[in-house]
Order: structure tokens, then C-alpha cells, then sequence
């Protein structure tokens, strides 16, 4: 099985116990195949530095120790297509990196994420839902 998180579960799952670090641990079992974008990545750096100075190395430690599949940026033009389903055009970037993916599910907080327009091209779940996935 491949899930692939969003920036804020990859952050959440990093500094805070809960569900979030409850998936990572779970990837780091290998009951799933982890799927991080390129993009998410860069984010959560930004996230880290400006609200949690001094702990981007989490980060890092993260890419490292978990078994985890960096999916690349894709291209302009698919970036453009997906600016048409999804609400919020930042998160255009990630859409088509997770329809390209091939996974079974994407986990994100993101309300624009649960639309039934992005719902029709990918299989979006609440961490919750996801941890009963693999569990």
C-alpha cells in the first residue's frame, strides 16, 4: 500500500504525539510505502524554520530514518490542470505529484484537499481513517 502525507501531517507527525506520529510510525514499521512530494518537503523546511526555529534537523532525521519515496515536482502544465480542480492554487503543486504517484490513499488536514472535485482524481483521507488503513 502507498500513502502519501501533506505538509502538515509530515510537521504534525514530526513535533507532536498524536495520530500523525502514530502514521510515520507506522511507516517506519513498513506496514506502508511512504510517499512524501518534493514540494511538501521544501515546505515543511519553511514551516520548521519560521515556527520552530532550531528544529529543522527533525526533518532531516525523518528522510533519513523512515523508508520513505520523495515524488517529485511535476510539470508546469500539469500544475496549471490541476489549478482547475483544487480550490487553493498552492496546493496545485502536490495534487498532480499524488495522482502521478500511484498511491492508494493521500492523508491531509487540508480542507481544499476534500472536495469532491480533488475526491474524483485521488482517494483523500483524515489521518484517522488512514492509521485504520494500515493498522
Amino acid at each position: 500500500m502507498k500513502i502519501m502525507i501533506d505538509t502538515n501531517i509530515l510537521v504534525s507527525g514530526m513535533l507532536f504525539k498524536g495520530k500523525e506520529r502514530l502514521l510515520l510510525k507506522y511507516a517506519h514499521d513498513k506496514k506502508f510505502t511512504l510517499l512524501v512530494s518534493d514540494f511538501s518537503i521544501a515546505e515543511a523546511r519553511t514551516v520548521l524554520t519560521r515556527k520552530f526555529p532550531g528544529k529543522e534537523y527533525i526533518l532531516d532525521e525523518i528522510i533519513r530514518l523512515l523508508p520513505v519515496e520523495i515524488v517529485p515536482v511535476p510539470s508546469q502544465e500539469k500544475i496549471k490542470n490541476a489549478q482547475k480542480i483544487i480550490r487553493d492554487t498552492k496546493d496545485a503543486v502536490i495534487l498532480p505529484a499524488a495522482i502521478e504517484s500511484g498511491l492508494d490513499a493521500f492523508v491531509s488536514g487540508d480542507k481544499d484537499f476534500h472536495t469532491p472535485e480533488v475526491k474524483q482524481v485521488i482517494n483523500v483521507v483524515n489521518t484517522a481513517d488512514a492509521v485504520e488503513l494500515v493498522r
